[in-house]
């Protein structure tokens, strides 16, 4: 994995495509490396029966697979910043995810960081299904990684004026989630192995012990992963989680409810739609995160391909058991009543 300095990389220049086909066994490494047990990433029969091709990989793969694509490129010495996803269309079983990218932006930050923005998309035979704005710092000097920064502040929101009264009563409502489990090395190799992401600060100890990090770190697009509930929680209803059995209920307790994700009335689904990752200091084995979870915003009623809706925005902002920010996650969510 070769290292790229600041000063060698050009605006316009091209990353070398990656084509990752995805096979069912696919899907079962990303359930595995995500701790995502919806049924949309692993369930073909139901995710048909709703108008879909089929079952898709999820959110944080595309994170994982766009952050493997960005490290690859720039090589272990880079730090994320930030990464935006916007999700178009489903990659399946039978895809091939072809990914490519631009070097859109390079500038120099007023705390010094040396920074590039890159466009990334995937695509399958259909088109486009996802892009990413990845920002990332590069080191400016040979033999020298880029170093940590803190997470700054959010950016405002401004209300629509035609979310509805439900949602409006849960704007700056706060609901903290400890993670069920402490970071792992193992879930850290099933998250890379998802990808098939070589960077070696996620697995060879010898390299990351004797890197600035200090030891093996987790992917900082693996941000999500660390306060995913347990799998036997996980579901559309977080009451009845198994859409197959629908008198089981979650094992051992209920799964937190967050703000975000409470249905509004007529609502029976729910998909996410573009997501924005800021990174502040890195998770490390043995870390415990709490995410704080805050719808800040909802749309009025809107008529979508797969059915009435609305759009939500939810802030997570993730702390380690020292109170250190680690992260934040501000999402937009689509809650809609599915087509019979």
């Amino acid at each position: 994995m070769t290292a790229r300095l600041w000063s060698d990389v050009e605006v316009g220049e091209e990353l070398p495509e990656l084509r990752f086909p995805l096979t069912l066994k696919t899907l079962v490494m990303a359930a595995m490396g995500t701790r995502d047990l919806m049924p949309y990433h692993h369930d073909d029969q139901f995710v048909r029966s709703i108008g879909m091709r089929g079952a898709f990989v999820n959110t944080m793969f595309h994170q994982g697979l766009f952050g493997r694509f960005a490290t690859d490129w720039a090589g272990p010495t880079a730090r994320f910043r930030s990464a935006s996803l916007r999700m178009t269309d489903q990659l399946v079983a039978g895809d091939v995810a072809v990914v490519s990218g631009t070097v859109v932006d390079r500038w120099t930050a007023d705390d010094g960081d040396a920074l590039v923005r890159l466009e990334l998309r995937t695509s399958n035979d259909l088109g486009t299904t996802a892009i990413s704005r990845t920002v990332l710092a590069l080191p400016t000097v040979a033999g020298e990684h880029a170093g940590f920064r803190a997470l700054g502040e959010p950016e405002p929101t401004v209300l629509s004026d035609a979310m509805p009264t439900e949602a409006r009563e849960q704007i700056g409502v706060t609901s903290p989630r400890p993670g069920p489990y402490p970071v792992s090395e193992a879930q850290i190799g099933y998250f890379a192995e998802a990808v098939r992401d070589a960077n070696p600060l996620y697995t060879d100890p010898g390299y990351a012990d004797a890197s600035p990090a200090g030891g093996i770190i987790a992917p900082p697009p693996s941000l999500i992963v660390w306060v995913m509930d347990r799998g036997s929680q996980v579901g559309i209803d977080l009451d009845r989680p198994d859409i197959h059995l629908p008198e089981q209920p979650p094992w051992p307790v209920p799964a937190h409810k967050r703000a975000s994700l409470r249905l509004l009335p007529g609502m029976t689904d729910v998909v996410v739609q573009e997501v924005l990752l800021e990174f502040g200091v890195p998770l490390r084995p043995g870390d415990r995160v709490t995410s704080v979870n805050e719808l800040v915003n909802c749309s009025g009623a809107k008529q979508t391909r797969v059915g009435p809706g609305h759009f939500l925005t939810a802030r997570d902002t993730f702390v380690n058991q020292r109170d250190e920010a680690v992260g934040r996650s501000t999402m937009t969510l689509l809650q809609f009543r599915a087509q019979a």
